[in-house]
């Protein structure tokens, strides 16, 4: 469908439902907040569902204290997905959204195996980020972009970007953030908040992930495990893992880091990073799913079982 399609479908609405992946990212985030706003400034009711992570620099990026959990399908005429590529990567508490007559999804995502299960898609595979597409949405729609949501916009691509750091960024993003840039968008505590404030438990974890880290294949895989003892042992939990899932992958060399973590008993997450290997094929062969250079996938099993799996999952890597 048409930016203009899905914007004339929104506009009709009158209560709105938002979503998007599994423990949201900051551009999950940012593009629900903006969303919920544009909605909002439009006259719509909106409400935000996802299952919300411990306190950490998010709430200090997004009002997370207006993210609900309680999500109830008959409430709602229309339910719009952001930055996952169809309503399975929603919480499975979410389920439920399976039962609305109207899903839109707005993502950025090649589509999996499944494919795009609504055919109310806007989905743009060049985007960096979601935010930047739906930075382009509200620009093509004459929707005021206001000073929080450029901020959140913000948010959302500077975190798939890493800084513009990423092999994902075109001209187009550099386009887009500078457009929010003038809308107001407050950069610089974005920036402070995800990058630059470091306390002495986080100096510490980096320190740590040097001394777990373990590498195969000559040096071209590299991964780490965090079981809920070593969390508790560092006294850290998965948002302070969070931002040095990258670490890995910035070794010369590494072609592939894996990033394991443990947030329920025996079900841990893994995230994944690449240079030149397809991450997201990797990823969606064990029902996960993200990017060609992004990905992630959960799965259940122990500390010790994992690391004999990981073995075997890149041994033909060389």
């Amino acid at each position: 469908m048409t930016s203009k399609d899905i914007f004339n479908i929104i506009k009709s609405s009158k209560n709105v439902a938002i979503f998007s992946h599994q423990h949201p990212d900051p551009d999950a985030y940012g593009s629900m907040f903006a969303v919920k706003d544009m909605c909002k400034n439009m006259g719509i009711n909106a409400e935000i569902f996802a299952v919300k992570s411990p306190e950490c620099y998010l709430d200090e990026i997004f009002p997370l204290v207006d993210v609900k959990e309680d999500f109830s399908p008959e409430k709602f005429d229309l339910a719009i997905v952001v930055d996952a590529s169809t309503p399975h990567r929603v919480e499975a508490k979410f389920e439920k959204i399976n039962e609305m007559k109207k899903i839109i999804v707005i993502d950025h995502h090649l589509p999996d195996a499944r494919g795009n299960i609504t055919e109310n898609s806007l989905v743009d595979v060049n985007m960096a980020a979601c935010c930047q597409l739906l930075t382009h949405f509200f620009v093509d729609n004459k929707v005021e972009i206001t000073k929080d949501m450029a901020t959140y916009l913000w948010a959302g691509i500077t975190g798939d970007t890493g800084r513009f750091l990423h092999s994902n960024i075109r001209k187009d993003t550099f386009d887009m953030a500078s457009l929010l840039f003038e809308k107001g968008a407050d950069a610089q505590k974005i920036y402070d908040l995800m990058y630059r404030h470091a306390t002495a438990k986080q100096i510490n974890l980096r320190n740590t992930f040097t001394d777990k880290m373990t590498l195969l294949n000559g040096g071209k895989v590299g991964f780490i495990i965090f079981s809920k003892k070593d969390k508790a042992k560092l006294g850290v939990d998965d948002e302070d893992l969070k931002p040095y899932i990258n670490e890995i992958i910035q070794i010369d060399g590494v072609e592939l880091s894996l990033v394991c973590y443990e947030f329920a008993e025996n079900y841990y997450k893994v995230s994944l990073r690449s240079k030149n290997f397809n991450a997201q094929k990797f990823a969606e062969q064990h029902n996960g799913g993200g990017h060609v250079c992004a990905a992630g996938f959960e799965l259940t099993t122990t500390k010790r079982k994992l690391k004999r799996l990981i073995k075997e999952w890149v041994k033909d890597i060389k």
